[in-house]
């Protein structure tokens, strides 16, 4: 916990206090300032058998008084609490699709495109992508945070993933521009039956998830005193809305501890003696190899399973794998856990950065089913795409992505033009020759 002032960003009203209020009440105690950023009002939670815009639009300004009722409670000044009033459901499809304040996300509950909450941090402010990423600039300058709490990149609701990707891109572009390093950690709010047992167990400890454990995230547990559990117990308690639903999910979240992750920086060397595309390639049955002198970064990421996805044969994505493919350009390979299907299509996430790249648009390279001559693939001039059964491999010249030296970088599965798994956002630093056109 470093010395100043901490920032927690929460995709929904009831997130920042079911993962940091302990840690809320602990930079206080040491005097620190805090600040909490809610990027949406938790709107998408209006739950009546006929949708009504304004009710929908009503619940997210009460979510904001529970909100505000509730750091309160732990002693956070209303001052420094801001809402951003973007769409609840809809921050991935702004990171995705909805990039662009020409094609603005249209919200299923409020039935708006851009912000209907006059309190907005920027008021009116359009459902993109790009006006998400100035807004949150625009908080990580206000409140200059020491420390910043934020979703991890392996929570299974979209928000909250998608909440990690835009604070891991607006702080590269502070840090590359000197202007904010903070330290960061991660927080998991939705990971399937996570935590059990359900209901109040202050004495308790909250493990990481199980499917997350096996990852590279560097777990810490904050120790919470009896007076700060019970405080974090009773801030929950007050987002009642909520609690007419998932009352025993939210109390679990008070436990003897507050868990955090810090997920690492996968950083590529540059290969002094790249070998022939032949020997580079994976094997038959698809698990990764690269030759001795080929450096290789790599992340895993968690299989999900159900008895659904069983039946109707859903593949997963197992890890994605860089190399030096050559002077100039960069392969990447995603790993699968079973054989891809034709009706399966890889679609990769790039983010490129670096001096002459500006704030990164999404460029999404659609790898199809896994046939060499597959209509729907899409990839940047000069590229190579190669498959076999568990793994598809695509190279591609990194001057067309403006030469970065970092990437944030994720990967999905799609069928029919819907995702059914994903690997999560990482960012992937090229080091050396690789990134020389």
């Amino acid at each position: 916990m470093s010395a100043g002032p901490a920032l927690v960003v929460a995709p929904h009203n009831d997130d920042e206090v079911l993962a940091a209020a302990g840690a809320l009440q602990r930079h206080l105690s040491l005097g620190h300032h805090v600040y909490v950023a809610l990027l949406t009002n938790g709107d998408g939670q209006y739950r009546r058998p006929f949708s009504n815009r304004r009710l929908a639009i009503q619940l997210g300004h009460r979510r904001q008084e529970e909100t505000l009722h509730a750091l309160s409670h732990l002693g956070v000044d209303e001052e420094e609490v801001t809402f951003l009033g973007y769409p609840d459901r809809g921050l991935s499809a702004m990171w995705s699709v909805n990039w662009a304040a020409d094609r603005p996300y249209r919200s299923a509950r409020t039935g708006a495109q851009s912000s209907p909450y006059k309190n907005s941090r920027t008021p009116g402010a359009p459902y993109c992508g790009v006006a998400l990423a100035a807004d949150l600039e625009d908080v990580l300058r206000w409140a200059s945070p020491a420390t910043v709490y934020f979703p991890h990149p392996n929570d299974l609701h979209y928000d909250h993933w998608a909440t990690h990707s835009f604070v891991r891109l607006v702080l590269e572009g502070l840090q590359r521009r000197g202007a904010l390093t903070p330290e960061l950690w991660s927080y998991v709010v939705h990971r399937g039956r996570w935590p059990l047992p359900r209901g109040k167990y202050l004495s308790a400890p909250l493990p990481p998830p199980p499917a997350l454990g096996g990852l590279d995230t560097i777990w810490r547990a904050l120790p919470l005193s009896s007076e700060e559990r019970e405080r974090k117990f009773h801030a929950i308690m007050r987002h009642r809305s909520q609690l007419r639903y998932m009352r025993r999910y939210l109390a679990s979240f008070a436990r003897s501890n507050e868990l955090f992750g810090q997920v690492p920086r996968l950083e590529l060397q540059a290969s002094l003696d790249i070998p022939d595309s032949a020997d580079r390639w994976v094997p038959e049955e698809g698990e990764p190899q690269s030759a001795d002198d080929e450096p290789m970064a790599s992340y895993t990421d968690p299989r999900r399973r159900s008895l659904l996805r069983d039946i109707k044969r859903y593949n997963d994505i197992r890890a994605l794998h860089f190399h030096h493919a050559a002077p100039g350009y960069l392969a990447i390979e995603v790993e699968l856990f079973d054989r891809l299907r034709p009706a399966n299509h890889v679609v990769v996430h790039l983010r490129p950065f670096g001096s002459d790249v500006a704030l990164p648009a999404p460029l999404q390279l659609d790898l199809g089913g896994g046939g060499s001559t597959d209509p729907d693939r899409y990839l940047p001039p000069g590229s190579t795409f190669s498959a076999r059964p568990r793994a598809v491999r695509v190279e591609l010249p990194l001057a067309e992505l403006g030469s970065p030296d970092s990437l944030l970088i994720g990967a999905e599965l799609q069928r029919n033009r819907i995702t059914f798994a994903k690997a999560a956002y990482r960012v992937v630093d090229l080091v050396g020759s690789a990134k020389v056109g």
